[in-house]
């Protein structure tokens, strides 16, 4: 009976330890192909927190986020901002109360983040790399 529950909960191990694998997404910060810029990390973190409102060559930056709670979202937020989603929340309250700033556009997928930015030199958003098209240029990957 002891090795039966002792395999059970080797299984439910490694159950959950596939599960945690299998939803880390490789997450793709992309921008209009026609952006020649190439931010580090900490640049990117000032874009996407609003304390840049500029790429390094002076061309305005406006970054879109995909709605919180999504898988991509959180690994965006945890291996990029090194945030959670209750952090960023306090954040864009407290720069909307101080009249400091505002959050930043929120879209519902990474379909529409690439269409967006297809379209608009000025945005910057992450996608899942493996949704990542022709129409965007990728710019970082984490």
């Amino acid at each position: 009976m002891m090795k039966r529950s002792v395999f059970v909960s080797v299984l439910l191990a490694l159950a959950m330890l596939t599960k945690s694998w299998s939803t880390m997404a490789e997450v793709a910060v992309i921008a209009h192909p026609s952006n020649e810029n190439s931010p580090n990390k900490a640049q990117l973190i000032k874009i996407f927190l609003k304390k840049n409102k500029a790429f390094g060559d002076g061309s305005p930056a406006k970054p879109i986020y995909q709605k919180s709670g999504q898988d991509i979202s959180k690994e965006f937020n945890t291996k990029v901002l090194h945030k959670s989603a209750s952090q960023l929340k306090s954040y864009w309250t407290k720069l909307m109360f101080t009249g400091n700033g505002s959050a930043p556009k929120e879209v519902k997928g990474g379909s529409e983040v690439i269409e967006l930015i297809a379209n608009n030199p000025s945005f910057i958003g992450y996608v899942d790399a493996s949704e990542v098209t022709g129409a965007v240029k990728v710019i970082a990957k984490f």
